[in-house]
Protein backbone atom coordinates (compact mmCIF):
# COMPACT_ATOMS: atom_id res chain seq x y z
CA UNK A 1 0.00 0.00 0.00
CA UNK A 2 1.58 3.60 -1.13
CA UNK A 3 2.43 5.47 1.85
CA UNK A 4 0.38 8.44 0.39
CA UNK A 5 -1.52 10.33 3.53
CA UNK A 6 1.57 10.34 5.68
CA UNK A 7 3.82 11.83 3.61
CA UNK A 8 1.06 14.13 2.00
CA UNK A 9 -0.01 15.11 5.62
CA UNK A 10 3.68 15.82 6.35
CA UNK A 11 4.06 18.01 3.53
CA UNK A 12 1.17 19.85 4.54
CA UNK A 13 -0.80 19.43 0.64
CA UNK A 14 -4.38 18.56 0.11
CA UNK A 15 -5.57 15.78 -1.36
CA UNK A 16 -6.60 17.62 -4.71
CA UNK A 17 -3.70 19.84 -4.52
CA UNK A 18 -2.07 16.31 -4.94
CA UNK A 19 -4.10 15.33 -7.52
CA UNK A 20 -3.08 18.62 -9.52
CA UNK A 21 0.85 18.25 -8.73
CA UNK A 22 0.25 14.64 -9.64
CA UNK A 23 -1.82 14.45 -12.98
CA UNK A 24 -4.36 12.21 -11.43
CA UNK A 25 -7.61 12.29 -10.57
CA UNK A 26 -9.09 13.46 -7.48
CA UNK A 27 -11.40 10.51 -6.68
CA UNK A 28 -8.50 8.07 -7.65
CA UNK A 29 -5.97 10.00 -5.46
CA UNK A 30 -8.93 9.38 -2.72
CA UNK A 31 -9.54 5.49 -3.22
CA UNK A 32 -5.35 4.86 -3.20
CA UNK A 33 -5.02 6.29 0.36
CA UNK A 34 -8.22 5.01 2.05
CA UNK A 35 -6.82 1.78 0.55
CA UNK A 36 -9.62 1.16 -1.88
CA UNK A 37 -7.77 0.62 -5.14
CA UNK A 38 -4.32 -0.94 -5.19
CA UNK A 39 -1.55 -1.62 -7.37
CA UNK A 40 -1.56 1.96 -9.73
CA UNK A 41 0.68 1.99 -12.39
CA UNK A 42 4.56 2.58 -11.39
CA UNK A 43 4.74 5.56 -14.02
CA UNK A 44 0.85 7.03 -11.69
CA UNK A 45 3.12 5.97 -8.46
CA UNK A 46 6.61 7.95 -9.78
CA UNK A 47 4.07 11.31 -10.53
CA UNK A 48 2.35 11.17 -7.38
CA UNK A 49 6.43 10.71 -5.47
CA UNK A 50 7.68 13.58 -7.40
CA UNK A 51 4.44 15.93 -6.68
CA UNK A 52 5.36 15.22 -3.06
CA UNK A 53 9.16 15.16 -3.49
CA UNK A 54 10.36 11.93 -2.48
CA UNK A 55 11.62 8.80 -3.78
CA UNK A 56 8.57 6.88 -5.40
CA UNK A 57 10.30 3.82 -3.68
CA UNK A 58 10.27 5.62 -0.43
CA UNK A 59 6.36 5.95 -0.77
CA UNK A 60 6.26 2.69 -1.65
CA UNK A 61 7.57 1.63 2.41
CA UNK A 62 10.83 1.04 0.92
CA UNK A 63 12.90 2.88 3.33
CA UNK A 64 12.88 3.47 7.35
CA UNK A 65 13.80 7.33 6.74
CA UNK A 66 11.91 10.49 5.03
CA UNK A 67 14.53 11.05 2.54
CA UNK A 68 15.90 9.13 0.11
CA UNK A 69 19.43 7.82 -0.37
CA UNK A 70 21.44 9.91 -1.78
CA UNK A 71 23.20 6.72 -4.07
CA UNK A 72 19.35 5.90 -5.30
CA UNK A 73 18.84 6.68 -8.74
CA UNK A 74 15.61 8.49 -8.23
CA UNK A 75 17.44 10.51 -5.58
CA UNK A 76 19.78 12.16 -8.18
CA UNK A 77 16.71 12.72 -10.98
CA UNK A 78 14.40 14.31 -8.51
CA UNK A 79 16.14 16.25 -6.00
CA UNK A 80 19.82 17.55 -8.11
Amino acid sequence: MLLIKKYRLAKNITLRELSILAGCSYGYLSQLENGKRRNPSWKLTKKIARALRICPITLLGGYCSRFCNPKCYYYKKYFE
